[in-house]
């Protein structure tokens, strides 16, 4: 079926076709509104360049090959609603941009709501002038939306195999502050293509939802992400010990895990230097580094006199240690307790 360079004046409605050859529609111009719902392409369809200026519906679409909208030019309200591309699907440098007016949709809409993309979906450098609705979707493989454009892009309850990558690079919604991308962590944590200006922005867009707990999970995978790429002697030594101390400042967790190490570490450098058994140097140790009173030493107050006087600076480090991680602890639970 070949309808390439048509020009389509008024309402075209091909709902409930079966096409089983290629469909070239490429450089056509549909002036009024086209319905394509619950069209059957069983061959390639080829949409290049192709124009639609009124409300467009490719609902409940069966894509059985390669769906090629590159270049498209998508003017009113849009539906890809329940549709499945079972072939790479390409929407490179395709705009959606609404001449609508109504108050209701004043930035028009691209709608994938449940839609199910069986192979690479390309949607790099498209612009979308409202919203891109891609809730419930299904993604089989990669998923790329760089250097696109969009008002509010949605993303709950989309699903990914496990194979699947999702790449955000130096797209226009980041350098904006009115738009969002509704999405929770969970669902993207394990398919996002590290990326220091996706993860910095994702970070910014979680907090302004309120997802407090998504901002601190994408914050600490881009720290851990960006510990492995240090070039930097120094830069990976403070990453580690932020990690260390405390998660990089969200997992007050990890202050705990150091607290108790420096405990065991120093009795056991006790246990070795005084000969002491390993019980009573532990329960020396966390005395020492939490300031705990001296009579409640293994040994006694006496004892414990001695030890700090002729030990100065061995007790006086793992005491520091001690305030330092509390301290840390502080802080780090402040942080986490109090949002802004």
């Amino acid at each position: 079926m070949s309808f390439s360079r048509s020009r389509f004046q008024s309402y075209v409605d091909f709902t409930g076709t079966q096409i089983g050859s290629i469909a070239y529609l490429g450089l056509a111009q549909f002036n009024g509104d086209a319905y394509f719902g619950d069209v059957q392409f069983s061959g390639d369809a080829n949409f290049q360049y192709t124009r639609f200026n009124g409300t467009t519906n490719f609902a409940e679409v069966r894509f059985g090959r390669k769906a090629d909208f590159n270049n498209g030019h998508f003017s009113g309200n849009t539906f890809f609603t329940q549709s499945q591309f079972i072939g790479n699907a390409y929407f490179f440098g395709s705009q959606f941009i609404s001449k609508d007016v109504d108050w209701v949709f004043p930035r028009g809409i691209a709608n994938f709501d449940l839609t199910q993309f069986n192979n690479y979906t390309d949607f790099s450098g498209a612009q979308f002038s409202g919203d891109a609705d891609f809730k419930g979707a299904n993604f089989a493989k990669d998923l790329k939306l760089n250097y696109a454009g969009f008002y509010n892009l949605n993303l709950l309850n989309v699903s990914f195999k496990p194979s699947a990558l999702v790449s955000l690079s130096d797209g226009e919604f980041m350098r904006s502050d009115s738009s969002r991308i509704l999405v929770r962590w969970d669902s993207i944590k394990n398919h996002l293509v590290y990326n220091e200006l996706a993860y910095l922005y994702l970070i910014r867009n979680f907090k302004s939802l309120g997802f407090f707990d998504d901002a601190d999970d994408c914050y600490y995978e881009y720290r851990w992400n960006k510990m492995f790429s240090q070039t930097s002697f120094f830069g990976s030594l403070g990453d580690i010990i932020s990690w260390a101390s405390c998660g990089y400042g969200i997992g007050w967790i990890n202050t705990v895990a150091s607290a108790i190490f420096m405990i065991f570490l120093f009795g056991i450098i006790f246990s070795k230097h005084f000969c002491w058994d390993l019980r009573n140097a532990m329960w020396a140790s966390a005395i020492v580094m939490l300031s705990l009173p001296a009579e409640w030493f293994p040994f006694g107050k006496d004892q414990y006199e001695n030890f700090i006087k002729y030990h100065r600076k061995l007790a006086a480090f793992e005491r520091l240690m001690g305030w330092s991680l509390l301290i840390i602890l502080i802080s780090t639970l402040s942080r986490i307790m109090i949002r802004y």
